[in-house]
């Protein structure tokens, strides 16, 4: 992760890297930071989060990476983390083995 970034900047940058257009990624920045619960950290240092704070922004990270898919699953898949990590997992992990048990 780019310890010297702020939040705001890594995802913008993140944004540039796909192509978005300026508004665009303001628009998506600010909403995945929400998503997150980092949107009153954001224009501090990636390096003076802790370390649950920079798995949130992997995820917001990860919206990006999921493009024109982000209205879907896997989107509501990574709020569901964000918001109760501990909880989606257990979710998760009973529908893989519910699936391996057939």
């Amino acid at each position: 992760m780019y310890e010297d970034f702020s939040a705001y900047d890594f995802l913008h940058y993140i944004g540039a890297l796909k192509g978005i257009s300026k508004q665009e990624i303001r628009r998506q920045t600010e909403e995945f930071l929400e998503i997150v619960n980092l949107s009153h950290v954001a224009h501090k240092k990636i390096g003076t989060y802790s370390g649950g704070m920079k798995q949130r922004l992997c995820l917001a990270r990860a919206l990006y990476r999921l493009g024109d898919n982000a209205d879907g699953l896997g989107r509501r898949t990574l709020e569901a983390y964000a918001h109760d990590p501990r909880g989606a997992f257990a979710k998760h992990a009973q529908l893989v083995l519910k699936s391996k048990v057939k």
